[in-house]
Parts: C-alpha cells; structure tokens; sequence
C-alpha cells in the first residue's frame, strides 16, 4: 500500500536526492520530529522552524519522504506537537525541500475534523483499488509459489455453469470478483479472505466461498470496547497504554479487551505489544462504529 508506493517513489526518482523518515512508532513530542529531520538533513542540526528556513539556503534540492505520519499524535492533549510541527514544516517557504507525507486514512479524517483550519497540504493522492484481475493475478502468482494444487469446492463448480470446463472457467472468474467486492480491491484484504476460503488436505487446497466476518458478532461488546476499537482504527496501531491514555479508559479494561479481541481474531499483534485491528476486519468495524458516530 502506502509504504510501498513511497519505497518505489525513493527507487525510481532519480533527479535529486531522496531521503525516507518511516516512524515506525508512536512519537508525539517537537523534539523527536526534529531529530528525525535532521539525521536525513545531516549536521548541524535542525531543532526549530527558524532553523530549517535558515538551513535552506545550504541545501540542495531534495526530496524527503515521510512514512507512516499519523505515528506523529495521539489523540490527547499536549501529544499533538510533533504532527503540528511536520505540518508547519510543510507550509514554510523553503526553496530547496519537496515533501511527500503517506498516512493512515482514518486519522487524516480524524485530523481534519480536528484541526480544520490547519491542514494546509498540496496534492492529495488516495491509492488506488485493485482491479479484479489485479486480484487474481497477485494471488494465482502467490499460490504458484506454494506448489499446491489449486482446486474448487463442489458448492462453487455447480453453482457456476452447466458443464464441467466452463464450470471451472466461470468459478475460477467468480471466485476473484467476490474477493475484489469483499475486500474493495484491498490486496492485503483479499489475502485474508484468501486464506480463510482455503481447505489444505495433503498437497492439494480447496478454496470454497469467501465469507466476510458479520457486524452481529460484534453486537455484544461493551461501549468500553467500542471506544477502544475507534482508537486504534483512528491511530493505525497502539499499545494498551497508549490505548488506556487516549480514551481515559482504566488500563486493566483496556487490557481484557485487547486480550479478547486477539482471541476473537479482530486483532492482531504486530511486535508482541502494537495492537492493531485486522483487514479482514476493518469494513464491519467501520460500519458499526460510524453506526455510533465514534469514526
């Protein structure tokens, strides 16, 4: 996805210089942005606004990605700095930086709800959706590399057509459109749903029909946890402090639903204390929590 896109931009740019800050972690406070800005800029350092207009001049032209921006807040009072300051960064008039920033969509809608008047950016670029052959080609080319035999349950091949080759034409097209409408041409998404269609016995997989995860099954969870869920949608990933900190939630709560959801397999741990909601998710937790006005 986003990453991606900035990986291949750095591979592929080739006029001016190109340097990558991925914040990989939450980091809220001025005094960490500017590090970050200055280990791509180099000595001297870079510790304020008038320090980077003033370092300019001594710069060439470069260009500096920035990854994974929506690490630079949580949702609390006083932890907003850093994200303020890679904004104004942005809208200063300097001569020789051109910044391209990627960032999680729900906490740029949350931002822009929350600051309306300060999200000042040129060009908005949203990734594109897959197209259903894109679907099938990344997924055909990935289980080729698996070297198992590819075959369709009975419900899907009778289903489908009359006889029995283009039963297997018409299915092996289907399959793929309910894996595009599924995931909304989300790659990662469509993996998932992938993988939970498949039947392994011996070395032949079975894929049969692909089902989406309901919204009923959350239906008996707390408001508490509701809350939860719309933080770590709306910050991409967060640990159970950073959880238990930005919803004013008792941390013992926060972590007996963060426990519970990584039983119930809406989440998924992405270092062993990141918790973050899964793909495959991601459409029913949005539905639900719109629903209750918390996205």
């Amino acid at each position: 996805g986003k990453t991606t896109l900035m990986q291949r931009i750095a591979a592929t740019w080739n006029e001016t210089p190109v340097h990558t800050i991925n914040i990989e972690r939450k980091t809220p406070a001025t005094k960490a942005w500017f590090e970050m800005l200055s280990g791509v800029l180099g000595e001297p350092a870079v510790q304020s606004l008038h320090g980077l207009t003033e370092r300019d001049a001594s710069l060439e032209p470069q260009l500096i990605l920035i990854d994974n921006a929506h690490n630079l807040f949580l949702s609390e009072v006083g932890l907003f700095d850093a994200y303020r300051a890679m904004i104004d960064c942005l809208n200063l008039s300097l001569s020789n930086i051109f910044w391209i920033i990627s960032m999680h969509a729900p906490a740029r809608q949350y931002l822009n709800a929350a600051f309306p008047r300060e999200q000042y950016t040129g060009s908005l670029f949203k990734v594109a959706k897959w197209s259903p052959a894109d679907i099938r080609k990344m997924l055909l080319a990935r289980h080729k590399g698996g070297r198992y035999r590819l075959s369709y349950n009975e419900l899907l091949l009778s289903a489908t057509a009359s006889s029995e080759s283009s039963s297997m034409r018409a299915t092996d097209s289907r399959i793929f459109n309910i894996l595009w409408e599924q995931s909304g041409g989300n790659p990662g998404h469509a993996i998932e749903l992938w993988l939970s269609a498949g039947k392994i016995n011996g070395r032949n997989i079975e894929i049969g029909v692909p089902h989406k995860p309901s919204a009923t099954q959350l239906s008996e969870l707390s408001d508490d946890a509701y809350f939860i869920y719309a933080a770590i949608i709306r910050h991409r990933a967060m640990t159970a402090h950073q959880v238990s900190l930005v919803t004013r939630i008792p941390a013992p709560a926060v972590r007996h639903t963060l426990k519970h959801g990584y039983g119930l397999g809406t989440l998924e741990t992405l270092d062993g204390q990141r918790f973050n909601v899964r793909l495959v998710w991601l459409p029913v937790f949005f539905q639900v929590l719109q629903q209750k006005n918390l996205l």
